[in-house]
Formats: structure tokens, sequence, C-alpha cells
């Protein structure tokens, strides 16, 4: 599907979204989507098929409505699972190569071809978020829940992103 598309952008001229960053994820949690609720294999193949695609934070809430539509509210290991996603797409818009956890913080190595200035990270260092090298950041975690966890780099990363690249 995105090959097909980034060929038609091609042949119009248009310029191709290219995220080479493939972002190795390592959060401590694990999201999966279990057989009580999507008992179909090839339904809950797709689903996944689906996730692996995405590349911007509107196409997660899209599929997020046509789940809950479908099957009902999400039980935990969905959740985790589409809360890894858009951490993984956020990674992607920032070229993190590696996010993972190191005792109470999470870790951020950003590539050198980022398109987001050190400046505009440096405006979002508080208490919680530091430069820890040139090239890694990191967010002081409370580690209480995995939720919370997650929903603090989520929001620390969209700041990092800027209105630019949120709902795209």
């Amino acid at each position: 599907s995105k090959l097909i598309e980034d060929t038609v952008r091609e042949l119009k001229g248009e310029e191709i979204q290219n995220n080479p960053v493939e972002p190795e994820i390592s959060l401590q949690v694990k999201g999966f989507i279990p057989t009580d609720y999507i008992p179909d294999l090839n339904q809950r193949l797709e689903v996944y098929r689906r996730l692996q695609l995405f590349d911007s934070l509107g196409e997660c809430a899209i599929l997020e409505g046509e789940l809950i539509d479908r099957y009902g509210n999400f039980p935990e290991p969905v959740k985790k699972l589409l809360k890894l996603i858009v951490i993984k797409i956020l990674c992607q818009k920032i070229h993190i190569a590696k996010a993972y956890i190191i005792g109470s913080e999470a870790h951020f190595d950003v590539q050198p071809t980022t398109p987001i200035s050190p400046e505009k990270i440096a405006a979002i260092v508080d208490k919680r978020v530091s430069f820890l090298s040139e090239f890694r950041i990191g967010i002081k975690l409370n580690r209480k829940s995995w939720e919370k966890d997650m929903c603090m780099i989520v929001d620390y990363l969209k700041k990092i992103t800027g209105s630019e690249f949120n709902g795209r």
C-alpha cells in the first residue's frame, strides 16, 4: 500500500515522504491482539499489517475507532499495542533510532538526520527531560503504571515534533 502510494506520488512529480528510520522500541511494555478480542486469525493479521504500515497519528485514530465499533472496548494488551504504535510513529518523525528504558528513565537515541532542531528539543527541557548527549534524550518516568509512563512519553514526543506532524 505504501509502495503503491509512493510510486503514484513519484509519477505525479510529488515529493515522497521518506521515513528511513525504523525505530527499535524497547520500553518494557508488550502489546498484542488477544484471540478473545479478535477471534479470526485473518482479521487479526490484517490489523497487524495495517498497524505496521502506519506513518501518521491520524491513521492510528481511525483504526482505533474501527476496532471499537467492530469488537468493543480494547483489552489492556491492545491498549499497549496501540500506544507503542503511536510512539513508533512519533519516533519515525523525529528520527529516533532506538527508544529504551534504563532504570526509571526512557532514553531516545536521535539520528543526526533528524528534521527537529536542537533548539526545539531544548525548548521542552524541564525537570523530567534532559539531553544525555548530543543525540540522546532522557525522560524521567514515574514507573507507577505502564499507561502513565507511555502517556508521558507520547506527550513529550508530541511536544518535540510540534504541530507540524500532529495529526499527519
